[in-house]
């Protein structure tokens, strides 16, 4: 039997390719640089006589499976607009967060991030800093960015928020871009060609500021883009959008209206204002896109916009995959605008997967020291001789702390946020304590007093030779283990392990400079 499309669908998956076609930055071929896009935040980056707020997406795709750039101390990216884009000297260029007229919210200043694939995730400063050059806007490291994992993929976008200047009349505009890995690299250069449009087109806007993650409604926030699921179930976090109509204001009040199982039309107040197509797995059934609010409603300003502030309508949706694992494919397009692709992989439960810690296994809430404390409670897994790692309000606020567990990528990541804080860990060599936490300390652990105030250990290992995050993952039920980010000026004495199954734990009690922030195992035993 023949299975033909409503010939509705057809025409308008025709018109969002044609459309796609006509939108998309123009690349040279084999660049550097691979697509310019209007930044999510504003309803007006890409249009004539309005402030310049572009994102530009590098030759790495934006999967977090895959490695973006690297960027090394006294590595640049250069980033020159064309003469056409003009500086008016009313506000300052600053590092994002130097000031309290250049942090999000109140980004009164020309100012540059770089991000690693998906909205609110930036590469953290102060890796990097930025100057002013004629047109040409510097990236210059200061502290290596290396590629580690999903989480922090490295490079792959620069997001140039240029209140000062002032976009060009409309036309197609070349935009170059150096980029040196480290002072001894090759210097590669590219170039792609944006679009400056005479006036405000509807759009729809990834934004990943309201999913609950690491960042917990501030950077870093989880890749809404990019997720994994179980085959019938829904996405770890929900999908939100930005929605703009073609004079700036709020597209609120719009809603889904299922025409088959891979199409809905996107309607408000009876009229069909775009489109959204799956393109599921062969044989998949059962996927959804769901409305929990039921249509999109207005809010104040999209995320991190300065006074005055933007009305945008914010669409919230759940997916749930279907019945065969596989990568879902959803395209959101707006009439007469733009489209964005959320993906999904689903998968089926690996049997694995019943041995390996998850947040909730480990999950602590309770006192250490005395003290009010979050973090992860590993007397289970090690003998009990390493109680604790986590944020007990002396080190890092509990508020900080995090923990994220994904069955799909098979991962455990847990720390803290803070960028300037350390993990503490409550060490007992030998058990002596049983499962009973200390209700006080005198101050850092010591050979006298080894159960006081400890830092997480740090990749030095205390010259063991042996890696403490391999044999706490080891433990935990993973193949191995990383250290995301680790901090060198914190003084308290670090644990170690001392077995590389995980099971026995001690500290060399000497005061040095070093201490765990942050930790993924990865690979289910």
């Amino acid at each position: 039997m023949t299975v033909h499309k409503p010939i509705i669908c057809v025409l308008s998956q025709l018109f969002l390719i044609l459309f796609a076609l006509s939108e998309i930055a123009i690349a040279d071929n084999n660049s550097l640089v691979s697509d310019i896009v209007k930044a999510p935040i504003v309803p007006d980056g890409d249009v004539a006589g309005a402030p310049t707020d572009f994102v530009i997406d590098f030759d790495k795709s934006l999967d977090p499976t895959v490695n973006g750039r690297s960027l090394l101390t006294g590595g640049y990216i250069k980033v020159t607009l064309p003469a056409g884009f003009t500086d008016t000297g009313s506000v300052p260029l600053m590092d994002v967060g130097s000031a309290p007229n250049c942090e999000p919210g109140n980004l009164v200043c020309n100012t540059a991030v770089l991000l690693q694939g998906w909205p609110q995730n930036p590469v953290p400063p102060p890796r990097y800093t930025l100057s002013l050059l004629g047109n040409s806007l510097i990236y210059t490291a200061v502290m290596d960015t290396i590629p580690a994992g999903p989480g922090a993929p490295g490079v792959k976008q620069a997001h140039l928020i240029l209140k000062g200047f002032r976009n060009p009349g409309p036309g197609h505009y070349w935009v170059t871009v150096e980029y040196q890995q480290d002072p001894g690299a090759e210097v590669e250069t590219g170039r792609a060609r944006i679009q400056i449009v005479p006036k405000i087109r509807p759009s729809i806007n990834v934004t990943s500021v309201f999913a609950e993650g690491p960042g917990m409604g501030a950077p870093p926030n989880p890749d809404t883009i990019y997720q994994t699921t179980l085959i019938n179930e829904m996405t770890p976090w929900p999908w939100d959008f930005l929605l703009w109509d073609r004079k700036g204001n709020p597209l609120s009040g719009v809603t889904l209206a299922q025409t088959n199982e891979n199409h809905y039309l996107m309607m408000q107040s009876g009229k069909v204002v775009g489109q959204v197509f799956i393109d599921a797995p062969a044989g998949a059934t059962g996927h959804t896109i769901a409305l929990p609010l039921d249509a999109s409603f207005e809010i104040p300003s999209a995320p991190i916009i300065p006074p005055p502030l933007i009305p945008v309508a914010r669409l919230n949706a759940w997916f749930t995959a279907g019945s065969m694992p596989g990568r879902y494919v959803t395209t959101f397009q707006v009439n007469n605008g733009n489209s964005v692709q959320m993906v999904v992989d689903a998968t089926e439960l690996a049997d694995a997967a019943a041995s390996a810690a998850t947040c909730a296994d480990i999950h602590f809430d309770g006192e250490v020291w005395g003290l009010p404390a979050i973090g992860v409670d590993l007397r289970a897994y090690t003998n009990s001789e390493l109680h604790f790692v986590g944020c007990p309000g002396n080190g890092c606020n509990p508020s900080t702390f995090y923990c994220t567990h994904d069955a799909i990528n098979e991962t455990l990541e847990f720390g803290t946020t803070s960028s300037t804080s350390v993990l503490r860990a409550l060490v007992d060599p030998g058990n002596v304590l049983g499962d009973t936490n200390p209700t006080s300390f005198s101050g850092c652990c010591d050979a006298l007093e080894p159960s006081g105030l400890c830092n997480a250990f740090d990749s030095n290992g205390n010259g063991t030779g042996i890696n403490s995050i391999e044999a706490l993952c080891d433990a935990l039920g993973y193949q191995s283990g990383t250290f995301v980010r680790q901090i060198f000026n914190n003084s308290c004495p670090e644990v170690h392990a001392t077995a590389t199954n995980g099971l026995v734990w001690n500290s060399d009690y000497v005061n040095g400079f070093g201490g765990g922030q942050a930790y993924q195992c990865a690979g289910f035993k």
